[in-house]
């Protein structure tokens, strides 16, 4: 690991709505307190509080203040109560502008509902200075396995977390230059349309969720284009091009490993379906050998598609006593000592 960077190199972008109102009272000040940890555990960094024209920014702690039009959302489905909205544009438009406006050599994409405990992020940035080849980027960015979700029990590729990011400032750029998603058709682009068989979500009608569109486009300044028409949509090749291209570019690790503490809301989400560190770790030292590798790649195929076969006797055979036939319940108990499904 190369020299650790100190704080005054930093700036750490906090970006979205402003989690501290009384309309809000489930996140009240939540804001203000990842404010006051940038503070309390980075002195000298350089906090640039990116936002939407309508809120209250008054009493806030900041060095830089960005304040864009809200681009507004779109409803991914028509079930929730409330409904469930899709942010993507949100985040592009308020990220790139915090990025923009940056002006330290390395950034922080940060959030208001996530906040510091400790300066361990310190002891992991001597990663985002060492130069990669045949990469979009210069160094790693790295990410938390928060939302980065593992093909063998979540089967959605490309899908890369964009809670918390570091790495060099040019290197974030990028990653959030993506063009808005045009809307509505990216978010109801399932609805009255016929696509591929598996669609295990119904009534989510979206093309891509955020993770995946901003995965997608990085790779696409690569020169490889990809097309999803939902957001499960897998094929052999995609699989394995998603977690070679998440373990060459990016660094994994857990939210406490470099001090972040979740919002309650996040702490309390389902996480079985994402990497670990470990895996990670595990999964970039397999990659470096061809026989490692192979053996990682038939893994990854083959608890992948074992999903689909899942979801599709699930579906067929309903409630019918043929879910009870000895073979397909040997088949399950053998699947799930080696992988549960989700």
């Amino acid at each position: 690991m190369n020299h650790e960077q100190q704080s005054t190199d930093f700036s750490v972008i906090v970006q979205g709505p402003i989690l501290s109102s009384p309309d809000r009272p489930g996140e009240r000040h939540l804001t203000i307190r990842c404010l006051a940890s940038i503070r309390a555990f980075f002195p000298g960094a350089e906090i640039v509080l990116s936002t939407w024209q309508k809120e209250n920014t008054d009493g806030l702690d900041y060095d830089l203040l960005v304040k864009s039009e809200d681009p507004g959302a779109v409803a991914f489905n028509d079930q929730g109560k409330p409904p469930g909205f899709n942010n993507t544009n949100r985040q592009i438009v308020s990220t790139r502008a915090g990025l923009a406006a940056a002006t330290r050599p390395y950034a922080v994409k940060f959030r208001g509902d996530v906040c510091f405990e400790s300066s361990d992020l310190l002891r992991y940035s001597g990663v985002l200075g060492e130069p990669l080849s045949h990469s979009p980027f210069r160094s790693r960015v790295l990410i938390t396995n928060r939302y980065t979700r593992n093909p063998r029990r979540s089967l959605k590729s490309f899908h890369y977390s964009d809670l918390v990011q570091v790495g060099r400032t040019e290197d974030l750029r990028k990653y959030w230059s993506a063009p808005l998603v045009p809307e509505p058709e990216t978010t109801r682009w399932l609805e009255g349309r016929k696509t591929a068989l598996f669609v295990p979500v119904q009534g989510v009608y979206m093309r891509l969720v955020c993770e995946q569109y901003l995965a997608l486009h990085l790779l696409a300044t690569t020169g490889r284009q990809i097309f999803f028409d939902h957001p499960h949509d897998i094929s052999c090749s995609r699989l394995i091009l998603s977690e070679r291209f998440l373990l060459d570019n990016f660094y994994l690790i857990e939210p406490a490993q470099i001090g972040v503490r979740l919002s309650d809301r996040l702490a309390n989400a389902r996480w079985d379906d994402t990497y670990t560190s470990k895996e990670w770790e595990s999964l970039s030292r397999a990659y470096r050998h061809p026989l490692t590798r192979w053996i990682a790649q038939a893994d990854l195929l083959v608890k992948a598609h074992w999903i689909v076969v899942d979801y599709f006797l699930q579906k067929s055979l309903g409630n019918s006593p043929l879910q009870k036939f000895p073979p397909y319940v040997w088949l399950r108990d053998c699947y799930r000592r080696f992988m549960p499904l989700p």
